[in-house]
């Protein structure tokens, strides 16, 4: 059985927007990510991705979202939601904890932080679709 994961974005994180564009909109040349993943991430990326650039989020390491991560698995839906708006619908299409990686695709633009967000998802089939979030609501009411 699949899942659906619900990641939010609070209005508010000036940083997680920053970020969001850059490994979201503007996605990662996988020349760029291959070199702190393994092999076999490797090649289990190009057969999804083949040599296109990679949809890429990140968790910081809390027990919250590490209980998250933990059950995600290979082909569950994620949505990524800001504010009252879902951004963005995409599938889990592998997932690593490297805070190398991390380090490298998200500074902390605060400045007041050393932590990363090195719990690491890559998403397959994204999809901005930018709609409210009680529209969804309303499918499950009926």
């Amino acid at each position: 059985m699949k899942n659906i994961f619900i990641l939010y974005i609070p209005p508010s994180n000036f940083e997680a927007k920053v970020h969001y564009q850059d490994t979201i909109v503007n996605k990662v040349s996988q020349e760029r990510l291959f070199k702190y993943l393994d092999r076999t991430l490797q090649d289990h990326l190009r057969k999804i991705f083949f040599d296109k650039r990679i949809t890429v989020w990140g968790s910081r390491s809390s027990d919250a979202n590490r209980a998250k991560y933990e059950k995600m698995k290979v082909g569950d839906e994620i949505l990524i939601v800001e504010g009252e708006e879902i951004k963005l619908l995409g599938k889990i299409a592998a997932k690593t904890i490297n805070l190398v990686l991390s380090k490298k695709l998200w500074k902390n633009l605060k400045g007041d932080s050393s932590e990363g967000w090195d719990l690491i998802y890559f998403i397959a089939n994204p999809q901005e679709v930018n709609i409210p979030f009680d529209k969804l609501n309303e499918l499950f009411v009926r």
